[in-house]
């Protein structure tokens, strides 16, 4: 049965960076630290999540070892193979109204590569009906910016900020490949209209860096969520799990609980 509206429906997000499958990675290649992956997602209880750079048999993992969510993606190239943006949701909370891809470039309806961007990059959007809040919409927004062109980057906001929908509230996720406060995330804390969950929200945990190599030695914090001003943030964690000493990915994957007050 569909849940009542009420004073403030709980929304829990997670972006998460599950690392690609390359035979470089030795001790923590894909087959090792799979279950790690599943099992935590299993943990956080997600609503909604954003995973970025599974391969092909990789997403197949996800989808059949996360239980309760529907998936939405498209590889990066157009077909079959390569990595994806991917979006994944409660099946028992939401209805999809739409799911689309658009490429991060001057041609974002086609396969494409933008700017000085080394590789083809992504936009993954997904709106929701969610019948935790008798069916009102949500978007939700998911992306993997390109690693070292910065032009592409920058464009890669501004397309963003075009993009992302004013009409419903929204949820924007991802790697950026940018830290907090450089140009581009300014660019979407002030053409979007939407907010760093970290600036908002009441309580933040973990450590700011949400890269590590493996090693739990957080760097860079390049891994966001943004969202609406019509969405509060209770609270922000960088989960810094591992399992004796073993990381899921050189990423921490990054939670949200976020509410709708009425």
């Amino acid at each position: 049965m569909h849940g009542s509206l009420s004073m403030d429906v709980p929304l829990r997000v997670c972006t998460f960076n599950v690392r690609l499958d390359v035979s470089s990675d030795g001790p923590d290649n894909w087959q090792r630290r799979r279950s790690l992956v599943s099992q935590l997602v299993n943990e956080l209880a997600v609503d909604v999540i954003c995973v970025q750079e599974p391969l092909p048999h990789q997403f197949e993992w996800l989808v059949d070892h996360v239980t309760g969510l529907d998936w939405y993606g498209v590889p990066r190239r157009g077909h079959k193979a390569g990595e994806r943006v991917a979006i994944g949701w409660r099946s028992d909370r939401f209805d999809p109204i739409s799911c689309e891809t658009r490429w991060l470039s001057e041609t974002p309806d086609r396969p494409s590569t933008g700017w000085d961007a080394e590789i083809p990059r992504t936009a993954t959007a997904v709106r929701l009906l969610d019948w935790d809040r008798d069916g009102c919409p949500v978007a939700i927004w998911g992306t993997h910016f390109d690693h070292q062109g910065a032009t592409a980057q920058a464009e890669s906001a501004q397309l963003l900020a075009r993009w992302c929908p004013t009409d419903v509230p929204a949820v924007l996720l991802g790697d950026f490949n940018v830290p907090r406060g450089d140009p581009p995330m300014a660019v979407l804390a002030d053409e979007a209209a939407v907010d760093d969950a970290r600036d908002v929200a009441d309580e933040v945990v973990g450590p700011t860096g949400t890269t590590h190599g493996f090693d739990g030695d957080a760097r860079a914090p390049i891994d966001h969520v943004f969202v609406s001003a019509s969405i509060a943030v209770d609270r922000v964690e960088t989960v810094a799990t591992n399992t004796d000493g073993r990381y899921p990915s050189d990423h921490f994957p990054v939670v949200a609980d976020l509410s709708f007050p009425s």
